[in-house]
């Protein structure tokens, strides 16, 4: 008995100095496995009110992949959990027991064979089970084996909240470190940005303050339209990183009112017309009713101000761009199909994220910030986004918007 149980505190020991949770679960099933002559064991993980497997070892001792097994807690288990106090050892199932109790649910009929379910507990609770199962030799683990599972699962439970613990702070760590990149790029993106409108304004009101006198009044309109489309530019800029910086701290406001859809996008698209997309024909069609239904208006004008203009500025001079909307009882879907530079496959994954841009876009003006508040403004109204891109040949971004209730207020 000592002698094993100076194996299972060496064991523990190598566990201890696992790189991470999941190297140290592989490591406990292949240690358990030499220590007790058993034909099968694997360890379970209680999380999120499943049990979830993750390595075992099958008839040959041979270790096996189990993240694909998980089962609920259901009643029976939660009984057996809330029950535990911190010197239980383990629960011993014989084949009756198996047969009525595996799931709480079904029957499960083992023909043979005996199982040790084993609590792995920790100081901050229940963590897993640990299973030994000997059904080949049909004879259950004796006191020595019992007392030895015992044991190692104490110390396991103590190990696995100790990985846990170190996790969360390098995912706390590796958070910190992705802000200060963010915030790096933020600088970086919003000074490039920032640079060439100012220098036109700069431009334009030095041409105006020095040589007003020598300009006739179409040039002089020419260069005050110029500072007003900059600085348009630098407020839809500022815009969309408070926009950004709200919805990450605090949340996008939710406040749907009634509004005549139909009667919204086409002004929506009339503005872009008027603005950006002179030089394209936008095709706008709709089915259903759309005489009154529950949104929130910033977030649409967001969505779809951002799809039309990206659509505007990635196509071609003269090509078609579609604006389809579908009115349902209970959604709304809206798509933006173009005929444009389209999005390669390895970008499609981060399309979403903040600043990044396309690798066939980068000579193209923007800041990689429009399709972050897209998705932002659809997750916060409840709803979907979906692309789908073929580079050369066009893009079509899908959003499905819920119908919410309106603000009695």
């Amino acid at each position: 008995m000592i002698v094993h149980l100076r194996t299972v505190l060496a064991v523990t020991n190598e566990l201890i100095s696992c790189p991470n949770l999941d190297t140290t679960l592989r490591q406990a099933v292949e240690a358990i496995r030499d220590a007790l002559d058993v034909e099968r064991c694997a360890i379970f993980i209680a999380q999120d009110g499943f049990l979830h497997g993750t390595y075992g070892t099958d008839m040959q001792h041979q270790t096996t992949d189990e993240h694909a097994n998980q089962f609920p807690i259901n009643e029976i288990w939660q009984q057996r959990i809330d029950r535990l106090n911190p010197h239980d050892a383990q629960w011993i199932v014989t084949e009756d027991d198996m047969q009525m109790e595996w799931t709480g649910e079904e029957t499960i009929s083992l023909k043979k064979g005996w199982i040790a379910i084993t609590p792995i507990q920790a100081v901050g609770g229940f963590k897993g089970l640990l299973f030994n199962d000997t059904a080949i030799t049909h004879a259950p683990l004796d006191a020595v084996q019992q007392e030895i599972v015992s044991v190692f699962c104490s110390l396991l439970g103590r190990i696995i909240e100790n990985k846990e613990g170190e996790e969360d702070l390098r995912k706390a760590l590796a958070s910190e470190k992705e802000l200060g990149d963010l915030k790096s790029r933020f600088i970086a993106t919003i000074s490039h940005e920032f640079r060439t409108p100012m220098a036109v304004i700069q431009s334009s009101a030095e041409l105006l303050k020095y040589y007003s006198d020598r300009m006739d009044e179409a040039n002089k309109h020419r260069q005050l339209d110029k500072i007003e489309d900059h600085i348009e530019i630098m407020t839809t800029l500022l815009t969309n990183v408070l926009t950004i910086s709200r919805a990450d701290t605090v949340g996008l406001p939710l406040s749907p009112l009634a509004i005549n859809v139909m009667n919204f996008c086409s002004g929506l698209i009339e503005e872009i017309r008027l603005t950006s997309g002179k030089a394209h024909e936008i095709i706008f069609s709709s089915v259903g009713d759309h005489s009154s239904y529950a949104l929130n208006e910033t977030l649409l004008r967001q969505i779809i101000t951002n799809l039309l203009t990206n659509a505007v500025k990635y196509s071609p001079e003269g090509s078609k761009i579609e604006f389809n909307m579908q009115c349902e009882t209970d959604k709304i879907l809206i798509a933006v199909h173009d005929e444009g530079i389209g999005i390669p496959d390895a970008d499609l994954k981060h399309l979403f994220e903040d600043f990044y841009r396309a690798k066939n876009a980068e000579m193209i003006p923007g800041t990689g910030l429009g399709l972050s508040i897209v998705k932002r403004a659809v997750q916060a109204h409840g709803g979907t986004i979906h692309v789908d891109s073929t580079v050369g040949t066009g893009t079509t971004f899908t959003v499905t918007l819920p119908i919410l209730d309106v603000d009695p207020t």
